[in-house]
């Protein structure tokens, strides 16, 4: 009895142990770009900033869902790496290293993402393009 106590035992753990989410169909997750050359200046002349069209963003996803953006980038082995925005790191200026941050703003049909820097007299413009994940959870 003892023998097959033991076996059946760590079978109830293996399977009890695991919890599966599923998530469903409403998750949207969709890639976009920022191109270096489509950035916009506020009427402050303090960030840089891009609108992206996301008519799925609704009043019922503002209120009761979730909207999260990460950065896209690629690993040392080819890998997908995503940074979650706020994501703060050092550009070169040419002259000076200065802390860039990155992140977004989410209004009903809108994902902004905003560029600004930890020394605002001091910048880097961006010369490359940007790859961003927005995913949306929709409530039920």
């Amino acid at each position: 009895m003892k023998k097959l106590f033991f076996p059946l035992f760590a079978v109830l753990l293996l399977f009890t142990g695991c919890e599966f989410y599923d998530i469903g169909p409403d998750v949207i997750s969709d890639d976009i770009v920022a191109y270096a050359n489509s950035w916009q200046r506020d009427e402050n002349d303090r960030v840089l900033y891009q609108d992206f069209s996301f008519p799925e963003i609704t009043q019922n996803v503002l209120e009761r869902g979730s909207v999260s953006v990460s950065m896209v980038n690629r690993g040392n082995k080819g890998e997908t790496v995503l940074n979650a925005l706020p994501y703060v790191f050092p550009v070169s200026d040419g002259r000076q290293f200065v802390m860039q941050n990155i992140r977004y703003e989410v209004r009903n049909g809108l994902v902004t993402i905003v560029m600004e820097w930890g020394n605002r007299e001091m910048y880097a413009a961006p010369t490359e393009n940007y790859r961003f994940r927005v995913s949306i959870i929709r409530p039920d």
